[in-house]
């Protein structure tokens, strides 16, 4: 080699590493103009944009977009070109992200790269007449050709090698793909306090950035199983398929008022035996009225087993009212917030064929993981929040004192109004107060019969977290000898919503025993509080390996009549994805079709969670593919089996043809949300139905198969 190659080859170094700190300064740039574009044509605030924008997720997303810059560069050989390709598509992105908001009012989701045939067909909704758009689109789409065209016919400013370039290129690819797909990146993410806030998309929008955002929801899409058809679908649902339509339409008919109890559905925010904690030592029960119910023989109590730990509320609400197992999604994933994207059967949607009128009721605001926007696609017909519910007490119980207050609100659609606090969340007696009173409603169907009711509420007054000073005049005071004074107050506080919390329930339960109409009652805990490490640490509770106790929440079924000795597995805890299908057994109410199926699955899998499975024997393995020597038994097996016809369940009725809810599928037109905006029109704005109003596509064919000929209703979908 000659002296002059010699001297090409040392300069190389050099130029790469400006072109590295080029391509990183491009990065920054970019995305920061990218970030100050969205707020101000969205309109978010300034001020709150700062407030909420994290810096560390800036310097995380940086290096990965200039990764993908570096290798452009070695592709196109011209650091300029690179650019032009990677800014032209992200700002592409950005465009995108701006029309569905405009649309839908959602942020661009990683998931909606999967559905490409349906954005196809919201963009025919969208560009239909826009002419102006359409050649303002065209024309900066050939001027950004044209730019590219010049770009690589110029001579590089920093050339390199081919020799160079394409050694560059493997390893910018390679780096990428460990970045994106290796485990270790979610530690990366844990050590820069990197994470997606499932519960509120645009607050996740406005901390992450437009691009950290797609790149964390891209670790928890869904792809297509690769035996995915009805015949799978069939298999899966263990016969159950043939049967769904004449089962539904037979079971559908009307029935006396006093067949079908009223339903009700509670979710206990954070609700947990306190009373568990080694270490503490509380100058009252803080759950008096629970530990009532629990020596009472009308209650059956159980465990369990909520795909959620100190938080993420939605995540054990969609298991429960759908019976699809979170274990069957990514870690990470937050379906409320990114995968119902169109109407859903659930227990509310079941219950509708068999005349049920549906609502939910929850004392704090809707908007918290898209409720309002997908409650309609869920099948309940109205949602009542914080903004309806008078601020009202229960009666004939002693006041909170300085406890319970009354505070004045400025809602988001600007209004105000009167909401009812107890400590730092809104108190749980305006809602129960609520529920009994729908329960007392008179409802008549138009069969002449009073319509029984489910109802799903929601509670929210021992929401964590518990640091700061919410009770100043606590009912339950907390010691113990290894307690530090930050750990006391926190636990004191835990403790005292829990005991307003039970107060209330108690208050419901009472009336309920009063009513001479049948009614069922299911409760369960979200999850476990949203303690410090520091207070579980010193209040001396232990973690079992699989921490299945970190994931244990108490459970229990009321009814007005005898319930079956089974109705609630004492013990291990059951899988939130089976409660909705025990609610429904000790209501009385046939199974038929998904829930038929579920009712299958628990017994070969009873408990299905990440890093978590329980056989038909009651034996724990992690089912992860580890050597774990119990996956080899054929229980194991078994509940292995289960776990892959779950997931090939979850796909088709979360993103498929639905083969599992329709008889004979979608068609192409349901198929496609695209033609629920077409058929539909404006309620698409506001992301979702209008109360009392759900899509014409999905759940109108849901309907319209199970509703009897004679019964003379409409099959123009739920009301």
């Amino acid at each position: 080699m000659n002296d002059e190659s010699h001297g090409i080859f040392r300069r190389q170094p050099m130029k790469s590493l400006i072109c590295a700190l080029s391509a990183y300064a491009v990065s920054c740039l970019v995305i920061a103009s990218m970030e100050l574009l969205r707020v101000v044509l969205t309109g978010v605030p300034f001020s709150e944009w700062l407030i909420s924008l994290k810096g560390r997720s800036f310097f995380t997303i940086t290096p990965l977009f200039a990764l993908c810059l570096l290798f452009l560069w070695c592709v196109a050989g011209r650091l300029s070109a690179a650019a032009l390709l990677l800014g032209g598509f992200s700002f592409f992105l950005l465009f995108v992200h701006l029309k569905k908001m405009e649309i839908l009012e959602q942020p661009l989701v990683a998931g909606d790269f999967t559905q490409i045939r349906e954005a196809l067909g919201v963009s025919e909704a969208v560009f239909a007449g826009h002419w102006l758009l359409i050649l303002g689109a065209l024309a900066i789409a050939g001027l950004a050709v044209s730019l590219l065209v010049f770009l690589l016919r110029r001579p590089p400013l920093l050339p390199l090698k081919k020799p160079f370039r394409l050694a560059y290129a493997l390893v910018f690819a390679a780096a990428l793909l460990v970045e994106i797909h290796h485990p270790w990146l979610n530690a990366v993410f844990a050590a820069q306090k990197v994470s997606t806030v499932g519960w509120n998309l645009n607050l996740n929008l406005n901390r992450n950035g437009l691009l950290l955002s797609l790149i964390l929801d891209a670790r928890e899409v869904v792809w297509r199983p690769a035996d995915y058809s009805r015949e799978a679908v069939e298999r899966a649902m263990n016969g159950q398929l043939p049967l769904m339509q004449d089962a539904l339409r037979a079971l559908s008919g009307p029935m006396s008022p006093g067949e079908k109890p009223d339903i009700l559905l509670i979710l206990g925010e954070a609700f947990w035996d306190v009373t568990q904690l080694p270490n503490v030592h509380f100058s009252r029960d803080p759950l008096p009225r629970f530990h009532q119910f629990q020596k009472d023989a009308a209650f059956q109590h159980g465990q369990m087993l909520s795909p959620s730990f100190a938080g993420q509320t939605g995540n054990a609400e969609f298991e429960v009212l759908t019976g699809i197992p979170l274990a069957v999604l990514p870690p990470a994933a937050t379906p409320y917030s990114n995968y119902v994207r169109r109407p859903l059967e659930t227990i509310a949607a079941y219950l509708k064929a068999f005349g049920y009128t549906t609502q939910a009721i929850h004392n704090y605001f809707g908007f918290y993981y898209r409720r309002e926007a997908i409650y309609p696609w869920m099948g309940i017909d109205h949602f009542t929040t914080l903004d309806e519910l008078e601020p009202r007490t229960i009666p004939g119980t002693p006041p909170a004192g300085a406890n319970l207050r009354e505070i004045r609100h400025l809602s988001r659609d600007n209004h105000d109004f009167d909401a009812l606090y107890d400590g730092a969340f809104p108190s749980d007696e305006p809602l129960m107060l609520k529920a009994a009173e729908v329960l007392d409603a008179s409802g008549v169907s138009e069969a002449g019969a009073r319509a029984p009711q489910f109802i799903f509420a929601i509670t929210v007054t021992s929401h964590g977290r518990y640091l700061g000073q919410r009770f100043p005049q606590p009912d339950v005071t907390v010691s113990g000898d290894h307690l530090s004074e930050g750990t006391r107050h926190e636990l004191e506080n835990y403790a005292n919503t829990l005991y307003r919390a039970d107060k209330a329930l108690g208050w419901l339960m009472d009336r309920l025993r009063e009513r001479k109409r049948p009614t069922v009652v299911a409760f369960f805990g979200d999850h476990l509080p949203s303690l410090t490490a520091e207070a579980w640490a010193e209040s001396g509770l232990v973690w079992d390996e699989l921490e299945i106790n970190k994931h244990s929440t108490p459970a229990f079924l009321w009814s007005s009549r005898p319930l079956p000795n089974d109705a609630l597995p004492a013990g291990a805890p059951l899988g939130a994805s089976y409660l909705g299908v025990r609610l429904l057994r000790a209501a009385g109410i046939p199974l038929t079709g998904w829930f038929a199926a579920l009712d299958a699955f628990e017994k070969s899998a009873p408990a299905l969670s990440h890093g978590r499975i329980r056989d038909g024997a009651g034996q724990w393995f992690r089912g992860d593919g580890s050597d774990d020597p119990r996956e080899g038994a054929r229980e194991a097996q078994e509940a292995l089996r289960c776990r892959d016809e779950l997931f090939l369940l979850t796909y088709d009725r979360l993103f498929g043809r639905a083969y599992s809810m329709v008889p004979g599928g979608l068609s192409d037109d349901d198929y496609r949300p695209g033609s629920f905006i077409e058929k539909e029109g404006p309620f698409w704005k506001r992301g979702g139905a209008p109360s009392g109003k759900t899509p014409h596509g999905l759940q109108a064919q849901m309907v319209q198969e199970t509703q009897p000929a004679q019964s003379g209703r409409k099959a123009d979908g739920p009301r």
